[in-house]
């Protein structure tokens, strides 16, 4: 997502650390909203975002927020595999 590669465009320019949180915080609000727009039965599309921001939450050193991404990541992709295979036996 552009918001996040001009974060770490900031950081790799040794911008400001307010400028670079400013940029972070744009980058997390925007994967939230891509998140809260994907439905329910996403669940490949979910797990790329929650995997997103899992990324972008450690690279910021925050652990706590990162570490409720990354677990819904790994639930989100067994969920893709179990419709994929509830499709597959139906069919």
């Amino acid at each position: 997502m552009v918001a996040y590669e001009r974060f770490q465009a900031a950081q790799k320019a040794g911008q400001p650390e307010a400028e670079q949180l400013r940029l972070l915080n744009d980058a997390a609000r925007l994967y939230q909203q891509a998140l809260d727009l994907k439905p329910q039965n996403a669940p490949s599309d979910r797990a790329t975002t929650h995997n997103q921001l899992g990324i972008l939450y450690r690279q910021a050193g925050n652990l706590d927020q990162a570490g409720l991404h990354h677990p819904e990541t790994t639930r989100e992709k067994a969920a893709g595999r179990n419709l994929h295979l509830d499709f597959v036996s139906t069919n």
